[in-house]
């Protein structure tokens, strides 16, 4: 970006160019999903009847690749005629787009990106915010001389503006340093928090993670050194102001802040925190919230073998849950590890949690090394497929009972239904999500009758990321589609994309990496994120990790009592985390976790039940969700404020 480098370089002390700069970025910042967005709402207004026929055939082609890429080849089908179906299809697409946007005026994206610069935003900032613009971007070498081997453009760096509230408020800049050793950071930090390995190919010292009942200091690794190279620079601009809007770039839409460890705690027991695309959105919110939306959606716990045949359905008898994953069927299994978000790996690979906290205690009475949730049971040792999650339902007909309203519960949960439903008030999904990193294309060596390798190797981004729904696993094990609106049971970004969710208040994913996707600078994350934006909604909050049953069904049960009681929804999510984080076993043994709550979760699984049995009977004080595992991982994007409107 040249403009920044060229006031970072000369003019970083002339307020006027530091603001100049801001304006710029505020009107180019994930440009892309603004027109998307902006063009979805013309459409949805009813203004362009005549576009009505493209937009249904639209529609119907989305619907083919998608299916098309899920069925794989056909009978009687050869790779070529397969590709060549898919390419006429996307050209078809493609052009259809082309058209719609030609017929669709550009003057409200111009109004909007024309009224959005740095005295807006302050302006529309709370009293006491401060908005972090962070930036990713090449620095240009304005006295590199090409001829003499000299680099134009340098590697790649984080910036951050600092706006603070107010009229006439000042715009600092601040150079962050080199992007490399932040994005690795990162990714060291979410090892930790997760006990995930690193990536294969990351060249830094593996650093075994640490779950115990007395964090967060034991993440000051990784996590000090975000603190110190993200926080530190600017801690001095916060000037005291207790909230901070963040609007990531690159690698920074994966971290959870709130987790980053300080010496008394955690940042977030510093700062409220709340996350937006582009600081330009708060201008946006300022806008009244609409009233016309309809009864809040509730999805939870879909039955994903609804309709399947028995030698397809493993049934509930005991699983084998120290086989290794990659010892069965490799190639499959990898693809789905990949699939469920994960990586396909032995049981043994994962680091064992230290002796004698409450997360050891749980693996030993299991026989696993780590508390099952809703991302570590995304997977039957026995084969792939999506496992079910009771905790999800006692979650789903808790928020149900809350909002006063119905809920879409086990075979219930459909995927046309869910896509019936125009703009819901609110939208809570409490089921499995996934996301598939972006995988090399190697279409000669795998088999295109691979379900899971089909979806690792799609161009799409929003093609790979999604949430099961009833009948997933019917659809990728048998594709058969064995109910009315059930569809293929994958809601994938795209369709939520194409989804009408214009005066939808709040969409809560309770479900693991929703908050992920393929990251592109300048841009934002291309998959779940994304399309409940594009699709129209006003705040999402979402998981960056993979997300613990039990913990995530008790934060939002307390996060619903908070935003029916008045509180603004970033505060009901923060009240909520506090709250889980505080919980004690005593606590818990006598509130959410009595003897029914117990029996329901269990659903029947012995193992579930040992489980809760062997967390309850640590000493009353304990407090077993404190580590930022179980609470940190999930954020708000959006307008934070206004409590229900269900």
């Amino acid at each position: 970006m040249m403009l920044l480098s060229l006031v970072l370089a000369h003019f970083r002390d002339l307020p006027d160019a530091v603001r100049l700069a801001l304006d710029y970025v505020l009107r180019r910042k994930a440009l892309a999903a603004e027109a998307a967005s902006v063009q979805r709402r013309a459409i949805l207004s009813g203004r362009y009847p005549q576009l009505r026929v493209s937009l249904q055939r639209l529609d119907l082609l989305r619907g083919q690749v998608a299916s098309k890429i899920l069925r794989g080849l056909g009978a009687h089908e050869t790779p070529q005629q397969y590709q060549q179906a898919l390419a006429r299809w996307r050209d078809e697409r493609e052009a259809l787009e082309s058209e719609i946007a030609r017929q669709i005026p550009e003057m409200r994206l111009e109004h909007e990106l024309a009224s959005a610069d740095a005295r807006a935003v302050a302006l529309h900032l709370q009293a006491s915010g401060t908005l972090v613009e962070f930036v990713r971007f090449h620095p240009c070498h304005f006295q590199a001389v090409k001829a003499r081997g000299k680099a134009q453009w340098g590697r790649e760096r984080y910036a951050a503006f600092v706006l603070a509230a107010g009229e006439g408020a000042a715009v600092q800049l601040v150079d962050l340093g080199d992007a490399a050793p932040i994005d690795d950071a990162i990714r060291r930090f979410r090892a930790e928090i997760t006990g995930d390995p690193l990536p294969p190919n990351d060249d830094q010292a593996r650093m075994a993670p640490t779950r115990d009942a007395t964090p967060p200091q034991s993440n000051l690794g990784a996590g000090g050194e975000l603190l110190r190279l993200l926080i530190a620079p600017l801690q001095e601009l916060f000037q005291q102001r207790p909230s901070l809007v963040l609007a990531p770039d690159g690698e920074l839409n994966r971290l959870s802040f709130a987790a980053l460890p300080t010496d008394s705690g955690c940042l977030s027991d510093r700062y409220a925190i709340r996350y937006v695309s582009c600081g330009r959105d708060l201008v946006r919110f300022a806008e009244p919230a609409s009233n016309a939306g309809s009864p809040p959606l509730i999805v939870a716990d879909p039955a994903f073998d609804l309709g399947a045949s028995a030698s397809a359905n493993p049934g509930s008898g005991p699983r084998s849950r120290a086989t290794s994953v990659a010892a069965t069927q490799p190639g499959k299994m990898a693809a789905l590890c990949s699939l469920l978000g994960g990586r396909g790996r032995s049981e043994d690979e994962r680091s064992p949690d230290p002796a004698g906290t409450p997360r050891a205690a749980l693996a030993e009475a299991s026989g696993e090394p780590a508390w099952t949730g809703r991302r570590s049971r995304d997977l039957d040792r026995a084969g792939y497929r999506f496992t079910p999650l009771p905790g999800s339902r006692v979650e789903g007909e808790a928020v149900a009972r809350h909002l006063g309203t119905g809920a879409l519960l086990g075979e219930q949960a459909l995927e046309g239904r869910c896509k019936k439903r125009r703009s819901p008030t609110i939208v809570h999904l409490a089921t499995h999500g996934f996301f598939l990193e972006d995988q090399p294309r190697e279409h000669e060596s795998g088999s295109l009758g691979d379900a899971g390798h089909r979806l690792s190797h799609q161009e799409n981004p929003l093609l790979r990321s999604g949430l099961a729904l009833a009948g997933a696993n019917t659809f990728l094990r048998e594709h058969r589609v064995v109910a009315d609106e059930m569809e293929d049971g994958l809601l994938t970004a795209e369709d939520v994309a194409g989804l009408d969710l214009l005066d939808t208040d709040l969409v809560f994913l309770s479900a693991c990496e929703t908050g992920l996707g393929d990251v592109q600078v300048g841009e934002g994350v291309f998959g779940l994120r994304r399309a409940f934006v594009v699709a129209g909604a006003r705040t999402l909050i979402m998981s960056l990790w993979k997300v613990d049953d039990v913990a995530t069904a008790l934060l939002v049960d307390r996060f619903y009592t908070a935003l029916l009681a008045g509180d603004g929804k970033g505060e009901a999510l923060r009240q909520a985390q506090h709250e889980l984080r505080s919980a004690t076993v005593g606590t818990l043994r006598a509130t959410w976790l009595n003897p029914e709550n117990r029996s329901r979760l269990a659903a029947g699984d012995p193992a579930i039940r040992q489980q809760l049995n062997a967390l309850l009977a640590y000493p009353e004080q304990t407090r077993p969700f404190q580590d930022p595992y179980y609470w940190a991982g999930f954020i708000l994007q959006g307008d934070d404020g206004a409590g229900a409107r269900g």
